[in-house]
């Protein structure tokens, strides 16, 4: 790229970008992904950009090279001050710990007409429900003198106190916060030269912005006024300049070499199963890293924060039984757990075994490739960094990948869309027209939280579904006194149990008892409450007879006739297929639909036919208002999150082609080909409990890498470590998979463990349908023979 061929009038920018007012009192502050020019060149670089060549004028430039300005390095050491800190001991540190860089933060103001603001970044206490500290890199030239030297002037430094990275309630629970992060005027004034040199380096390649806007810079110089003509073309060019960061990728030097990392582990991904498997290897005491998307542990937890966001599984077992003392110290509050508790589980458990250290935050998996001669994995993330490591963990999570379905003519849409797993605190939904896609968990929570206070709410049911109750109600000391000291019984019978839901599994059938006790059981299953409960604790033949599947379904059918007054929408509410999809548990969903103000539509019967400006339109022709759009339209599950990232094995194999009919996972934890890569909870996983589940999966993951440690030792120093499945192994699992699925409904009913909710996706099994039990079977039994179907060296 060169300079400008073509005049363009010099205009200098207006004065609210160089001298900008105090933003106006605000309503929100909603953290978001940071965007960094190094990502964006990490990115061109790697294939993942495209390039993009053109012309770039004076006025273009001068934007983008103050966007250049805006440099990392004073978040950056302010958030080297808090690690600083958190290492040493006493409420300031404890406090230091939970504070986390969530990246840019977009401010709206209450005056529509003044619009958002995006500061550079942002720090947020784990305990504070918005980022308080936003930092904004001015370019104003204040850390220099006339002469260009720096101003030695102490006050132009940044100085915050402790207690400004908390709200004043999370500060109150601490004590002698008496602490400053600060960063020196030499230190700003070091940045910006920095800074500033990248454009200099490529001072060729760029028309030099005029001397006026350069002394404009300055705070003490007096504003200019501009026309209406120069304010409306600098703001054009400002709107731009995100096309013009990826122009300037191809000819702007990188501020640095790649960072390289080497480890003898790589961890990616935070829930249950990431978060143990960091913790294992750590204890076979191997140097691990870790990176995550998000800005904090908890995977699913973290990301899905919708209103109403909540377990379905019992809290006293939807939590690690390796950790005997959180197990007894743990204050769960009710018999489900909501997301904010959830998060602070995991938050805790890492905190408790010293994890957060050891993993990199706002960092995305971009591309990972097998080094066949240095035995090596050469991993990419969304920093531009690179890790060389001996082995890639992986635990993507089951659902992270969101599906959007194509909507024709969403972009028209003037309200707002969002996917739940999406959902931010700034979205406004109370007194507002909503639109609920999607009948899964999400959309059932959804659609039971936000109806009371939205002015109207329609359900978009493609699939509908049984939804039992829950029974959701608070757990006292008593009880779980009570259960504490039956733990080590409840966590035999959970991983000796087919599913691990912390209930009893009978063996009678539904057939086996007279047609009013059946009646009974169902009704008393009901109460309890657990759509777990209903499908495995009352019969055992419910999934295995279609005759026993139709007498719960007919059960439940009733419960909706006696509870939906409507016809319409119960008839939209009532489930043509199998009793035989992951059960949903909640208590208000089909009460909800009682209220004037909700309404259902059956997509099969008037499916979307587009998204207009002012809500969504129906094949019949009824345009239906709405403000909100949430799809709760589900995930690309189990293997959609590895299909997003560039994979490639042995050979130059990517991932995506070894698995173009479905993943081939040995015991869901290894493939051929691709040696060292190790799955944790991925495709293959046993449909269970997700806590337990993850810990087999975890446990298995770190046996195979100790074994090839031990191999490794056993050859010398210089000998590598590798571990890899069989082409055997994994196609004895995959028919392994088809065979169990097929002995049940679950293979009868279209579903997400199929891939048949992702459009053009190949139908194949993407979960174990034999149990929590007959998983660690299988994995007992490739021990006793020596870990057969796994080869190391």
């Amino acid at each position: 790229m060169s300079g400008p061929t073509y005049d363009e009038e010099d205009v200098a920018p207006p004065s609210s970008f160089h001298n900008p007012p105090s933003p106006p009192p605000t309503d929100e502050k909603v953290a978001r992904d940071r965007p960094s020019t190094w990502q964006k060149i990490a990115n061109l670089r790697s294939g993942s950009a495209a390039q993009i060549l053109r012309k770039v004028g004076r006025r273009e430039w001068s934007v983008v090279q103050e966007w250049l300005q805006r440099d990392d390095k004073i978040h950056g050491r302010i958030s080297e001050q808090l690690r600083l800190l958190s290492s040493e001991s006493g409420p300031a540190a404890d406090f230091a710990k939970d504070v986390r860089d969530v990246g840019s933060a977009t401010i709206r103001a209450r005056d529509p007409d003044y619009g958002s603001h995006d500061p550079d970044s942002s720090f947020q206490h784990l305990r504070s429900p918005l980022p308080t500290v936003i930092i904004e890199i001015d370019v104003q030239q204040v850390f220099r003198n006339d002469d260009g030297k720096p101003n030695r002037d102490k006050t132009l430094g940044l100085r915050l106190h402790l207690e400004d990275f908390a709200d004043e309630e999370t500060c109150r629970s601490f004590k002698n916060l008496d602490r400053d992060i600060s960063v020196s005027c030499d230190e700003m004034y070091q940045y910006l030269e920095e800074a500033e040199a990248i454009v200099r380096n490529a001072e060729s390649t760029r028309q030099e912005p005029n001397s006026r806007l350069k002394k404009r810079r300055r705070t003490q110089t007096p504003e200019e006024q501009l026309d209406d003509r120069d304010e409306d073309a600098y703001a054009k060019a400002e709107e731009t300049h995100a096309d013009l960061k990826t122009t300037l990728a191809a000819v702007i030097p990188e501020k640095r070499e790649q960072v390289k990392q080497h480890h003898d582990a790589l961890v990616v991904g935070f829930g249950f199963a990431g978060l143990y498997a960091l913790y294992l290897l750590k204890q076979l005491g191997l140097d691990v890293k870790g990176v995550e998307s998000g800005a904090d542990v908890g995977g699913t937890w973290f990301w899905n924060r919708y209103p109403g966001a909540r377990s379905d599984v019992e809290s006293y077992v939807y939590r690690y039984s390796w950790d005997k003392e959180l197990l007894q110290e743990a204050k769960w509050s009710h018999n489900y757990l909501h997301q904010p508790e959830l998060l602070a589980y995991f938050q805790q458990v890492a905190k408790k075994h010293e994890l957060y250290p050891l993993i990199q935050f706002n960092t995305d998996l971009v591309e990972a490739a097998w080094d066949e001669d240095k035995k090596r994995w050469r991993v990419k993330v969304s920093t531009g960094e690179v890790f060389v490591v001996r082995y890639l963990v992986t635990a993507l999570g089951v659902v992270h990948a969101k599906y959007e379905p194509d909507l024709p003519g969403l972009d028209t849409f003037k309200g707002r869309v969002t996917h739940s797993a999406a959902w931010t605190p700034d979205i406004e939904w109370e007194n507002k027209r909503i639109a609920v896609l999607g009948s899964g968990a999400s959309g059932v929570q959804l659609v039971s939280s936000l109806a009371e206070k939205a002015q109207t709410l329609t359900h978009f049911v493609r699939h509908a579904q049984y939804v039992l109750p829950a029974a959701y109600r608070p757990v006292s000391a008593e009880e779980r006194k009570l259960i504490n000291e039956r733990y080590d019984k409840i966590w035999n019978q959970v991983f000796t149990s087919g599913t691990g839901f912390g209930f009893a599994e009978p063996g009678r059938t539904t057939f086996s008892v007279s047609p009013e006790d059946r009646e009974t059981v169902f009704q008393d299953l009901w109460e309890a409450g657990s759509g777990f409960r209903f499908l495995f604790g009352g019969f055992s033949d419910l999934l295995l007879n279609e005759a026993a599947n139709k007498e719960a379904i007919k059960f439940i059918h009733r419960k909706i006739k006696e509870i939906v007054k409507d016809e319409q929408k119960a008839a939209v509410l009532t489930s043509s297929d199998w009793f035989a999809r992951r059960p949903l548990t909640d208590d208000l969903y089909y009460e909800r639909l009682n209220q004037d103000n909700v309404f259902a539509v059956d997509l099969q019967k008037t499916p979307i036919s587009s998204i207009v400006p002012e809500g969504i339109k129906t094949a019949d022709g009824k345009v239906h208002p709405v403000d909100l759009i949430v799809l709760a339209t589900g995930f690309d599950a189990f293997d959609g999150g590895y299909s997003r990232i560039k994979f490639t094995g042995r050979g130059g194999k990517s991932l995506k082609e070894h698995w173009a009919d479905g993943p081939r996972v040995s015991a869901g934890v290894a493939t051929s080909e691709f040696p060292n890569l190790l799955f944790v909870n991925g495709p293959g996983a046993p449909f269970s409990n997700g806590a337990p589940a993850a810990e087999e999966t975890a446990r298995f993951v770190a046996d195979l890498i100790a074994r090839a440690e031990e191999t490794k030792a056993k050859k010398g120093a210089d000998a590598a470590a590798v571990v890899e499945a069989t082409p055997d192994a994994e196609e004895a699992w995959r028919q392994e998979l088809v065979k169990v699925s097929e002995s049940n409904l679950f293979s009868k009913t279209p579903s997400w463990f199929f891939g048949e909710n992702i459009p053009g996706k190949t139908r194949a099994p993407r979960a174990y349908f034999g149990g929590l039990a007959g998983f660690r079977a299988f994995i007992a039994d490739i021990k006793s023979k020596g870990y057969s179907g796994y080869r190391f060296e």
